[in-house]
């Protein structure tokens, strides 16, 4: 057999799938962080101010902004974009196992508790069926063994 002819495939070593999951919801985060962004550019010549009763209360003008401004932005917008996705998967979670699982723990617990009498019969006859098929014990009187011992 021609070892050259033999290909070795080396197998490549994937990345975990959280990893993937965390890096597609980064990817994600910095998209919507940065149409954010565009759109805010796009609002430089249109101060807001918000005017209750004649007094100014809160003024917003973004053409003030300066570069760091910018990427503080966009770094706040992307990381409350990935806490918001990640609390809402675990609020999901969480809804479907206290849901679901806690009703089928209950009816777990109540088919248990009916069903008793036969488990306990089960539990007899398995405790029955092993001590049968255990070995036997020895057929000599538990003394003799001792007293030959000590005779010997």
């Amino acid at each position: 057999m021609n070892v050259d002819a033999v290909r070795t495939s080396t197998s490549r070593r994937r990345a975990p799938l959280w990893l993937w999951i965390v890096l597609a919801l980064f990817v994600m985060s910095v998209m919507l962080a940065g149409s954010l962004l565009a759109w805010l550019g796009s609002l430089e010549r249109i101060p807001v101010n918000v005017v209750i009763d004649g007094t100014e209360v809160w003024h917003f003008d973004p053409s003030g902004f300066t570069t760091g401004h910018w990427a503080t932005l966009a770094v706040g917008i992307t990381l409350a974009a990935m806490v918001a996705v990640i609390a809402g998967v675990s609020a999901l979670v969480i809804g479907l196992v206290v849901g679901l699982g806690v009703p089928m723990l209950v009816l777990l617990l109540t088919v248990a508790v009916l069903c008793s009498p036969l488990l306990l019969l089960g539990a007899l006859g398995v405790w029955l069926w092993r001590r049968s098929s255990s070995p036997p014990a020895s057929t000599s009187a538990p003394g003799a063994t001792r007293a030959a011992n000590i005779a010997g």
